[in-house]
């Protein structure tokens, strides 16, 4: 039982895709911008459409990473179209299981600090009631959450 408790994060990226992607369709008149392995996520939850309000940054990584540019091999390569942006989707759990993107970090170091917490740190089940008696520690978490970095 202590072993599954401590289990790994496997599958928590996509979970914190999922809040990020409930959090951008409540609100359908601002357009975000994510990374495009969170995209992936998205795309795949939405049943293979692309939300209507998030976009990737143009370049090499949605040009050879965005799943519907994949297959079949022959079709055109889907761009997303430029446009104003109302904040970013950050899936801390995604950049800490991969580097991100370079055109996605470059828009990211253009923008302020302010982030709002989206998908809350999620911790390990077994240390939750040892958080009252203990400071966290990273082996305690199970998700690092997402975030919303507005302008």
């Amino acid at each position: 039982m202590l072993c599954l408790g401590l289990g790994g994060r496997w599958g928590e990226n996509v979970n914190v895709s999922r809040q990020l992607l409930q959090y951008a369709t409540q609100r359908p008149s601002q357009r975000f911008v994510t990374d495009v392995g969170t995209m992936n996520h998205m795309y795949v939850l939405l049943g293979f459409r692309l939300p209507a309000n998030v976009v990737c940054v143009n370049g090499p990584a949605v040009e050879h990473h965005l799943l519907l540019n994949k297959e079949p091999p022959a079709t055109l390569r889907f761009s997303f179209p430029d446009g104003r942006v109302d904040g970013l989707l950050l899936n801390l759990e995604e950049a800490n299981q991969r580097p991100l993107e370079a055109e996605f970090q470059a828009l990211l170091h253009r923008r302020p600090e302010h982030h709002l917490q989206i998908a809350p740190v999620r911790y390990r089940p077994v240390f939750v009631p040892l958080l009252v008696f203990l400071e966290p520690q990273p082996y305690m978490i199970r998700s690092l959450g997402g975030v919303l970095v507005s302008p």
